[in-house]
């Protein structure tokens, strides 16, 4: 994973969610998509907030076709183009998957609340039993490429 890196120029950063995970958006009285939480906006490209986006509509537990569509085609509608996604679009998520699975296991291995421990452990395993590669995110790439 070391090698996904990336080299942002900021005339291309937009102010964007961060965390646009399925659990953070929600059909409105209207039918409409909402995104909720926005306590981590900030300033991304739109390649990685995309490929950030993927990893969690459409990565585990298998790569799923239908969702990288549905997510695809609600961005273009919304956002008019979709990006062009390269290995190095998921720079942010690689940082983002190793922080989260640094944390569950320091949280299975001392847990906070011991209420929650053998979830911590169960999450922790999980993460490491179905790590991040480089191999998954290219077959995520050729998926989310192919069905474009």
């Amino acid at each position: 994973l070391q090698t996904i890196t990336i080299d942002v120029d900021g005339a291309e950063l937009i102010l964007c969610n961060q965390v646009l995970n399925p659990e953070h958006v929600r059909l409105s009285h209207n039918d409409e998509l909402v995104v909720t939480e926005w306590d981590f906006a900030g300033s991304l490209t739109p390649e990685l907030e995309v490929a950030w986006a993927l990893t969690h509509w459409a990565w585990r537990p298998s790569i799923n076709p239908a969702a990288i569509a549905a997510f695809r085609d609600g961005y273009v509608e919304t956002g008019g183009r979709w990006p062009d996604l390269t290995l190095s679009s998921f720079a942010t998520a690689v940082t983002s998957w190793l922080n989260w699975t640094y944390n569950a296991i320091c949280e299975a291995i001392d847990p906070a609340d011991p209420d929650r421990a053998n979830f911590a452990e169960r999450e922790a395993t999980d993460l490491l039993n179905h790590p991040m590669t480089c191999a998954s995110i290219q077959r995520l790439l050729v998926t989310a490429v192919c069905s474009n």
